[in-house]
């Protein structure tokens, strides 16, 4: 009996390893072309790196997974020996330069589709993906396209993962992406896109990750990310930008990875709220360097002290008052007085007409229309009731003199705008004086002279 039991073990083995090869050997019906080899499971296909300039012929009709990458292949015609339950099919890395219409059309299986490093490919059909209902990884990188045609994109509901980097695309139009609310990743780095639409990423309410790095962006649209509420990565490094909207940023509540190094980033009212945004941005962010004006070159953004925007208004996209930039500090609100102070007085002397004719214009006049909402007339310069400055003539006074003047209105504001310059200057010069601490005499003194200065330049501008 231990004889037999001996002999047994042997023989129980050899049944397995010959029943195990059955299985995994593909059956007769489904035979594989002679340069390719097929496993199971699934049923693959491998065909790569065999030199087929076309898709083989007789490839088995219930492969899952078919690999044709490093082929030299041309076209995919509409009617090959691709068989629509194919899940899986690798062209990347071959000559492909025509998809003809319907080639994959019926494959409702087909999960991953990679067609990149095709550099021939150029142009795609607007309906080449038509019935994908099933695709969820699409990759066409590197395939030399120069557009996108409208609806390319359309009914690909399950997609997650969609690859167009290193292309040749300058533009993407409005609601390209309209039907991908299941995406995930978009990688459209390394093209030559010079500007997108607020409209672009419409419809992308599950993208976690966008790449746009290394194009040609000089601007981001307002609204731009406005249904990107789940995005974590943005990638805008390397490309021309010189102004971020921190408004824009604003409505990406989950970001928490950006890149915006390698731009040429404007650090005066432009940047203020991209640097307020920064403030509150808890995520990891690379360095946004300076690139203007020539005093901030090379600083940090995100690291610039609050006073460098001290005239800027909150959130503002357009500059409102800069200094030169060898001006190190900003002037004071009482500097600002002084000067409307200045020139109020000297336009009741006279002086510099042709300007506006209530001194609650004048004042206004030193602020931009963002910062109008906070001034409140003779409340916020108290200075104004002072002797010498108030007890301006009647109003009907300037309106005759302004209507004398209407036909140089122009000539008149160039002089207003270079008196009041030359003003500003002088008080910075005030306000940035050599000594550190002055006596109350020489300081009293010199305030003097600034005020008479600026008289003087006012009276000069005439």
């Amino acid at each position: 009996m231990g004889a037999r039991a001996e002999s047994a073990e042997p023989r129980a083995s050899h049944c397995f390893w010959l029943l195990l090869l059955l299985w995994l050997r593909a059956p007769e019906s489904q035979a594989c072309p002679e340069e390719c080899s097929c496993y199971l499971p699934p049923l693959t296909v491998n065909c790569q790196s065999r030199g087929f300039e076309s898709i083989p012929a007789e490839l088995p009709s219930e492969s899952k997974r078919v690999l044709l990458q490093n082929n030299r292949i041309t076209a995919v015609p509409r009617r090959s020996s691709l068989h629509t339950s194919v899940s899986v099919l690798l062209l990347f890395s071959n000559n492909i330069s025509v998809i003809q219409p319907g080639a994959f059309s019926g494959f409702t299986h087909l999960e991953e589709l990679d067609l990149g490093n095709n550099r021939y490919l150029h142009w795609l059909v607007a309906d080449m993906f038509n019935g994908l209902e099933n695709l969820h990884t699409l990759h066409l990188y590197r395939c030399g396209l120069r557009e996108l045609p409208d609806g390319v994109f359309a009914g690909l509901r399950q997609l997650q993962h969609l690859y167009l980097q290193q292309n040749q695309l300058v533009y993407l139009q409005d609601d390209i992406f309209a039907d991908l609310s299941n995406l995930t990743h978009l990688f459209l780095h390394s093209n030559k896109l010079m500007g997108l639409s607020e409209n672009v990423f419409v419809g992308l309410l599950s993208l976690d990750m966008l790449l746009l790095h290394e194009n040609n962006l000089r601007i981001i649209q307002r609204r731009i990310f406005r249904d990107l509420g789940a995005l974590t990565t943005l990638f805008l490094f390397n490309n021309e930008l010189s102004e971020l909207s921190g408004l824009a940023l604003a409505d990406l509540k989950s970001l928490q990875y950006l890149r915006v190094n390698g731009n040429l980033w404007s650090c005066d009212c432009h940047a203020y709220s991209l640097w307020t945004w920064y403030r509150d941005f808890q995520g990891s962010s690379t360095k946004a360097l300076c690139h203007s004006p020539l005093a901030l070159v090379g600083k940090k953004l995100q690291d610039l002290p609050e006073k460098t925007f001290l005239l800027c208004s909150e959130w503002s996209t357009t500059p409102q008052f800069t200094l030169a930039p060898s001006h190190k500090q900003h002037m004071k609100p009482e500097d600002f007085a002084k000067l409307d102070s200045g020139t109020v007085a000297t336009r009741k002397s006279g002086k510099c007409h042709g300007q506006t004719s209530r001194r609650d214009d004048e004042s206004q006049s030193l602020l931009s229309d963002n910062d109008s909402d906070s001034y409140n007339g003779e409340e916020e310069f108290p200075h104004k009731k002072q002797k010498g400055i108030s007890g301006n003539p009647p109003l009907g006074t300037y309106m005759s003199v302004n209507t004398m003047k209407q036909n140089d209105g122009t000539r008149s504001a160039r002089k207003r705008e270079r008196c009041l310059r030359k003003s500003k200057k002088a008080l910075l010069e005030m306000h940035h004086g050599k000594n550190s601490a002055p006596s109350t005499h020489r300081l009293k003194t010199h305030y003097i002279f600034v005020l008479f200065s600026s008289m003087f330049l006012m009276t000069w501008c005439q």
